[in-house]
């Protein structure tokens, strides 16, 4: 299940679609598509070329199609609409959006976007847990936090690009921890870092490495975040879509440097979630409903 926006006007050619994209490098343009993938945030969709005519009266004349599945966290919508309005706006489309709920033939809008494939997303999570095939277990975090934790994700490439400091910022990733879906961040070596409150902080140790037959040997740790709260505490700082504690630039003190040093290193296991797999609670719990 997916939602479907045609561009319907003006006749847009293949050259024309090929250099819209070709200068983002959060597009691959192969094969009459451009797919978009931000790895920072898991979100993913793709704009379509056309060059045929309509096979038969229900077919809608389209030069592009823009596609994004549905059955994903809601954020996805929020990451696509700048996308689609910035595409429309530079080749002065027109549009058919035939989705129940969906804006028809125009004009279009960010709020008739969104009230679109939201209704369509929340059809198909129904969809999703009345299957026969209606997977066992699904994760899923409140809506509001996934929406913070895509913010942090989403903004952090321009932040970092823009900072005036020496310091790491880190993507906040889902993993499965004893069973249990968690938030994460890594935290290498100790270094200068604005630091998102996760559930856990991973922290591979290098240069902090403990010494073993006179040589360092790498490891990493695993801790809770509250367990850091000690060393981390005083430096909490606001502004940001989540809690953070900004370290200082460009080095860290050594009372944080002694702190990582002290750390058992952690053997466990660990296992990645991709974040569309990270579903709306609040939709899941929508679509028991009877």
């Amino acid at each position: 299940m997916s939602y479907d926006l045609h561009f319907t006007t003006p006749k847009i050619s293949r050259d024309q679609f090929e250099d819209y994209f070709s200068d983002n490098n959060l597009y691959t343009v192969e094969d009459d598509q451009a797919c978009y993938e931000n790895k920072d945030t898991g979100v993913y969709f793709v704009f379509e070329y056309n060059d045929q005519p309509p096979e038969n009266d229900e077919d809608i004349e389209h030069s592009v199609m823009f596609n994004m599945n549905y059955c994903r966290p809601h954020y996805f919508a929020l990451e696509a609409e700048p996308e689609v309005c910035r595409f429309i706006e530079h080749f002065s489309c027109g549009i058919y959006d035939g989705q129940s709920q969906g804006m028809e033939s125009g004009p279009y809008s960010r709020e008739g976007f969104l009230k679109g494939w939201n209704y369509g997303n929340a059809f198909g999570y129904s969809v999703l847990l009345s299957g026969e095939h209606a997977p066992e277990h699904i994760w899923s975090r409140p809506g509001q936090e996934l929406e913070s934790i895509w913010s942090w994700n989403y903004l952090k490439r321009s932040r970092q690009e823009s900072i005036q400091e020496d310091i790491f910022i880190p993507t906040i990733m889902f993993m499965i921890k004893d069973g249990e879906l968690v938030t994460i961040c890594a935290w290498p070596d100790a270094i200068s870092t604005l630091i998102p409150q996760v559930d856990y902080l991973y922290i591979p140790r290098k240069q902090l490495a403990p010494r073993k037959w006179f040589k360092k040997t790498e490891d990493q740790c695993l801790i809770r975040m509250s367990e850091a709260e000690g060393i981390l505490g005083e430096y909490r700082t606001d502004g940001y879509e989540i809690e953070a504690c900004k370290l200082p630039a460009p080095v860290t003190p050594a009372a944080v440097h002694a702190f990582v040093r002290g750390l058992t290193a952690y053997s466990g296991k660990l296992a990645g979630v991709p974040a569309d797999k990270v579903l709306n609670r609040e939709l899941l719990e929508d679509a028991k409903k009877p």
